[in-house]
């Protein structure tokens, strides 16, 4: 099937940026709608709970699975054997398509026998019949490794084709997978409508980029070569980076198994607020790591550390400048952006608020988790892999450490849990344990931040001669996201007295009024101070700045904000 829409090749730099860029802003929108569709169906209550308990294996066999898949070990491996004609390149992704599916199909044969064993190491407390619940959804998504995996492979493809629009299509559609799985399939089959839509989104992964395919002329047979170069090459290339993203999974999937030991609802309160707080480090983290990496690795190519250095601390200075803020509205704005979002049948004022709490206890990670993807791209852009999964095991460990020793200490300490409820504002709920889970996250965050901020500190010094350096008026930035925290709080005191605030509009312009005051204030405070990256940003609007060197060379797929849905 040929399809021109899908088919058509988009060389220039700015028109795949902007595909790829509207692409991601509809697919995070969906997501959000994804998860007010969830939050109105059952709240935050122990149905999701099984559902987001039921993600943990899949996701994570998907996350190792991915060293067969992955789109920054593959794409490259691709481009060097179709150097040598196209045949090669065929007989290279037959062999990829058929390694990896018969991997992932024996895998997830493995893991559906293996899952009354694991989904109770990864839900300990759930009773009987939410465990049963669970194992039967997780066995049901597990065949969705395989989609998912196969969806990345035809990803890669289309990437070195340019065919930017159907790459860009498979977070969009699997959204809609799981969307038409909660409007369609759960009025008919209950909570298991879910795992249905799951499995739809990934079927739709593949499907819509089997036509860009297909019009490319490619032809696929099977073929198992585990001595192929290529092959090998996409082995030893995503080992590393895999094992990161592994680590980032389990780490995710032990919180929420201390979660489950609460009340019910405690774990789909925690996966809800980390969605939220997810979206901000795509939006600013991802986007500004893709566009600097080809700029750092040119750099260390070409040997040249002062490069190196400036094009790293203006991404990270460009990071902090998004990055601050948004960690200071969301605190004073939690409620608002909860409610908003989802606020709607079954999830209450009680739901709302617990959310809300937790994201209050998280929002400092905005600013670590948005840092990360470029700290670590500086370690891939200089050839050094395996330093950076040192560091992330460290900050892993520290994390469950982290989330174990407050659980204990609350505990043991009542007096303290309870002033903590207090000034987040639920102190009244039957939950505020959980808080110790959305804690330690941060606090994970912040440490493995730090921990590979300075490793690559060290690394640039002794490849280069030169330090980092990141010195500034970033105490300017964080001042003035303070001041913009304090003036959103201040807009909100008048607001019950002339609007009634128990709606959803007056929830929205409240919290709008409130947030754009924010913004105002923050804006005025470093354009007084001339600070760059707002007077670079100013300059890029009015002069509609665009060129290649401004946009990433290469784009990647990332698994950041658990898009799967969770």
């Amino acid at each position: 099937m040929n399809i021109p829409f899908f088919n058509r090749e988009i060389v220039s730099f700015h028109a795949a940026a902007l595909v790829l860029g509207g692409a991601a802003l509809i697919a995070k929108l969906l997501g959000l709608f994804r998860d007010r569709l969830l939050a109105a169906r059952f709240g935050a209550g122990d149905e999701l709970d099984v559902y987001y308990a039921a993600f943990q294996i899949p996701d994570i066999l998907y996350t190792v699975l991915l060293v067969g898949a992955a789109s920054a070990a593959v794409l490259p491996a691709l481009l060097a054997v179709e150097r040598r004609g196209k045949a090669e390149g065929e007989r290279f992704l037959g062999n990829l398509l058929t390694v990896f599916s018969v991997g992932a199909v024996a895998a997830a044969f493995i893991a559906v026998i293996a899952a009354p064993f694991f989904v109770p190491l990864l839900a300990p407390g759930f009773g009987p019949e939410k465990l049963d619940l669970a194992i039967r959804l997780t066995r049901f998504m597990l065949g969705n490794v395989v989609f998912l995996g196969v969806a990345s492979i035809l990803s890669t493809l289309l990437q070195a084709r340019h065919r930017f629009f159907a790459f860009a299509l498979p977070p969009i559609v699997y959204n809609i997978g799981i969307i038409v799985g909660i409007l369609v399939f759960v009025p008919v089959v209950g909570v298991m409508g879910l795992a249905m839509g799951v499995l739809l989104g990934g079927i739709f992964q593949v499907l819509v980029q089997l036509p860009a395919v297909r019009g490319l002329g490619f032809r696929f047979r099977p073929r198992v070569d585990l001595g192929d170069p290529g092959f090998r090459s996409v082995l030893r290339t995503s080992l590393p980076r895999v094992a990161a993203l592994s680590l980032s999974q389990i780490t995710l999937a032990i919180l929420a198994a201390i979660a489950s030991l609460f009340v019910g609802g405690s774990l789909a309160a925690f996966r809800l607020a980390a969605n939220l707080l997810f979206v901000p480090v795509g939006l600013f983290g991802v986007s500004y790591a893709l566009a600097v990496f080809p700029k750092l690795s040119g750099a260390s190519l070409d040997g040249s550390g002062e490069h190196f250095r400036e094009h790293f601390v203006a991404g990270f200075r460009n990071i902090l400048f998004w990055a601050l803020p948004a960690t200071a509205l969301l605190i004073v704005l939690r409620a608002h952006i909860v409610r908003v979002i989802l606020g709607s049948g079954a999830f209450d004022w009680g739901d709302t608020r617990l959310v809300a709490a937790l994201l209050a206890a998280m929002a400092v990670a905005i600013i670590s988790e948005s840092v990360l993807p470029l700290v670590l791209r500086g370690f891939y852009a200089l050839g050094r892999t395996r330093e950076p999964l040192l560091w992330n095991i460290i900050g892993s460990l520290s994390t469950v450490v982290f989330a174990f020793g407050l659980m204990l200490w609350f505990g043991a300490s009542p007096g303290l849990l309870a002033n903590l409820a207090r000034v987040l504002r639920i102190g009244d709920l039957p939950n505020p344990e959980v808080l110790a889970v959305g804690v330690a996250f941060a606090l994970g965050s912040l440490l493995t931040a730090a921990f590979l901020l300075l490793a690559l500190h060290r690394t640039v010094r002794r490849a280069f001669g030169v330090p980092i350096g990141l010195a500034g008026d970033i105490a300017a930035m964080v001042g003035a996201s303070v001041l913009a925290g304090i003036a959103a709080y201040l807009a909100l005191i008048p607001f019950p007295a002339l609007i009634a605030t128990n709606t959803f509009l007056g929830i929205f312009a409240q919290g709008l009024t409130a947030g754009s005051v924010g913004c105002l204030v923050y804006g005025v405070i470093l354009f007084t101070q001339k600070n760059p990256e707002l007077w670079g940003l100013l300059a890029s609007v009015r002069g509609r700045r665009v060129s290649p060197a401004a946009v990433p060379l290469v784009f990647e797929a990332e698994k950041l904000d658990g898009e799967a849905g969770k």
